[in-house]
């Protein structure tokens, strides 16, 4: 019954709405500390363009870390899941834009592109939308390099928060909570550094920020099961060679439609 209401029109109306409320609720029962490293300090307080990195399990909360006045926009999944969250962030103040790895990207990037240009500021969940988890795709990368703006790595943590058990291993916030949020020093990519190892720098400095807020709360950071992680893996290699024989279908047709027109 729920799953019916969530897939229906009147579902991606309510559910935003009801999200905000619970978010709102959260944030105002909630005793909040911020860690942000001068550098990227330095770039929120003169609103200089950056994207912002986290793990897919820790974004619920990101919009508190945001400074007001700074326009920020979130990439999300153009799935059924991503329009909600998309409709939820628009009422939280910020920009969305859909599309994934394997879903969209591209018109995703080049809409994020211009956005940035602007002198506003992006944010993902860099191993979203199903895993690995902790593996960043290369997306943040290309983007951030190409526009030559810095990555931020962010995270978060609650003492009353729960991890979920999900192959990214979701943490679950809490009424009356208190939490720690992080902003590690900004990432200036070198074009002389191959990607995979860009992407590993990134991986460890955002795994490092979350080990801290996670100590910090009394947690430790949990490391997703490997079968999870395999399974996320199969997942999104089999989207991904989905995605290449709908291009490649869509080609077909379009050259045929071309034939038929000459």
């Amino acid at each position: 019954m729920l799953k019916k209401i969530a897939n229906s029109k009147i579902g991606l109306i309510i559910i935003p709405w009801i999200l905000f409320m619970v978010l709102k609720l959260l944030e105002y029962t909630s005793r909040k500390k911020f860690t942000v490293h001068p550098d990227s300090q330095e770039l929120m307080d003169n609103k200089k363009p950056f994207v912002a990195v986290l793990l897919h399990s820790r974004l619920l909360m990101m919009y508190l870390i945001m400074p007001k006045g700074l326009n920020f926009g979130v990439l999300t999944s153009s799935n059924r899941d991503g329009i909600l969250i998309g409709k939820f962030l628009n009422k939280m103040g910020m920009e969305n834009f859909y599309g994934s790895s394997t879903r969209d990207g591209t018109k995703a990037l080049l809409q994020i592109k211009q956005w940035i240009a602007q002198g506003n500021s992006i944010g993902t969940g860099v191993d979203g939308p199903r895993g690995p988890a902790y593996k960043t795709k290369p997306g943040a990368v290309f983007l951030a390099k190409e526009l030559q703006v810095p990555i931020l790595p962010i995270s978060y943590s609650s003492k009353k928060g729960k991890f979920l058990d999900t192959w990214d291993c979701f943490l679950r916030p809490s009424l009356f909570d208190s939490y720690e949020f992080e902003v590690g020093e900004p990432i200036y990519l070198d074009d002389n550094i191959k990607i995979r190892d860009t992407l590993k720098l990134i991986d460890s400095k955002l795994l490092a920020v979350t080990n801290n807020v996670d100590s910090k709360c009394g947690k430790i950071t949990p490391t997703p099961s490997k079968e999870k992680a395999e399974k996320a893996l199969r997942r999104e290699r089999r989207l991904k060679a989905e995605q290449r024989e709908k291009n490649r279908s869509e080609e077909i047709s379009e050259d045929i439609s071309k034939e038929k027109s000459e």
